[in-house]
């Protein structure tokens, strides 16, 4: 949506110009065309879409490259050598040249160094840590994030047993739904914190769950510890009506900060995949994430009884909206003391660079993992370095 706007505000604005979007096709078409309105759409040109290289292409590319460095024929020949690049090509006609040309770095190194196994490939769940670690060090990539839980929803929900996984028609909130012939579980995405958008959410999940047909129904709308609680105390009306819903289903899903690296993390690694930038295709990578979800989707899908609704707020006060939002980020959330960052500041300027669950255990308490990283975030000596087992921290000498 944003990119849509982007685009209409640079065909409007900035004439005589030439913007190029470049983008992987499976991204474009799958994640990035879909939310951008049809009439902006219309402000982009035919699609030039980079064709993959065939087997005697891939000869005449690598012999290219080769042949760039001074390797003589001889060598070039035994590259080739064992139909290895016939192998390459089996079973597919073409590659894309980005895998083609990792292909080809793997035969060379296994080449000049055979006495050496190649190396196996990294194995998915150490990607997966790695990408958790990298969004756990970076507070920017924990912020609520719409389009990752919406694909959370239609990619990482499609494997529930027997659920037909879709976007709603005729809803202006609940946008997304997992369909059984006797379930239905809807998903509304809302940032926001005014009193009468959630009460106009609540009183569409009112609607649906009157109009379900027999079926069991929920529905979920997902906070991130980022955002402002809601409801608020001084919330009446709006309360109630979410009271009642709650009775009818309705449910806000307070994801936790492990939950939400989670989910960035795996988006962000199924990115990868679908780019071409690890050793695991789309399918792969997709189904493993599922399987790793799978006790989550199975407590969304079929959640316990809920508890009796109790209402905070007596009905009829009046529901004043306050001047800014009432947000505390709470101790996980917020830096170390000083006093505990002189500590970490002389920890990690002696030796230079720590594994974190060292410092973790000089300071006390491996529950000051976030504050801690808070403040390495926000000083110019300390960077954090992210990795498939643990985070490090590194002294930085600055001008």
């Amino acid at each position: 949506m944003t990119l849509g706007n982007c685009i209409e505000q640079l065909y409007v604005e900035l004439p005589n110009h030439l913007t190029v979007v470049t983008a992987n096709h499976e991204n474009w078409v799958t994640e990035i065309l879909p939310k951008i309105a049809e009439p902006q759409r219309d402000r982009l040109s035919s699609e030039i879409r980079l064709e993959g290289i065939r087997i005697e292409g891939a000869r005449e590319l690598i012999t290219e490259r080769l042949s760039a460095y001074e390797i003589d024929a001889e060598k070039i020949t035994r590259f080739f050598a064992d139909d290895w690049l016939q192998q390459v090509f089996t079973p597919l006609p073409e590659l894309g040249v980005r895998a083609l040309l990792m292909r080809a770095a793997d035969r060379f190194q296994a080449l000049a160094q055979p006495s050496r196994p190649p190396a196996p490939r990294q194995r998915l769940d150490a990607l997966f840590q790695s990408e958790v670690n990298n969004v756990r060090s970076k507070k920017a990539l924990q912020a609520y994030n719409q389009d990752c839980l919406m694909w959370f929803a239609k990619d990482i929900g499609q494997a529930i047993s027997g659920v037909s996984a879709g976007r709603t028609s005729g809803h202006r909130y609940f946008s997304f739904e997992w369909r059984w012939p006797d379930r239905l579980v809807c998903f509304a995405f809302e940032g926001g914190d005014h009193w009468r958008r959630w009460k106009a959410v609540a009183d569409e999940g009112l609607r649906m769950a009157r109009g379900r047909g027999g079926r069991t129904f929920l529905a979920y709308v997902f906070r991130t510890p980022d955002l402002a609680k809601v409801p608020r105390p001084s919330w009446a009306v709006a309360k109630a009506t979410l009271d009642e819903a709650r009775t009818h289903g309705f449910r806000i899903v307070e994801l936790t900060l492990d939950q939400v690296c989670d989910l960035h993390a795996a988006r962000e690694l199924y990115s990868d995949a679908l780019q071409g930038n690890i050793a695991y295709s789309g399918p792969e990578t997709l189904a493993w994430l599922q399987a790793h979800f799978a006790t989550f989707l199975r407590e969304l899908a079929y959640p316990p009884p809920a508890a009796d609704v109790e209402t905070e707020t007596p009905a009829g006060t009046a529901e004043p909206e306050p001047a800014q939002k009432q947000q505390s980020p709470g101790p996980r959330h917020a830096e170390l003391d000083a006093e505990r960052l002189r500590l970490v500041l002389d920890i990690v300027r002696e030796q230079r660079i720590v594994d974190i669950s060292a410092v973790l255990a000089r300071l006390g308490s491996a529950d000051l993992r976030d504050p801690l990283l808070r403040s390495v975030e926000a000083h110019p000596n300390l960077k954090a370095h992210p990795g498939p087992k643990t985070i490090f921290l590194q002294w930085r000498i600055t001008a």
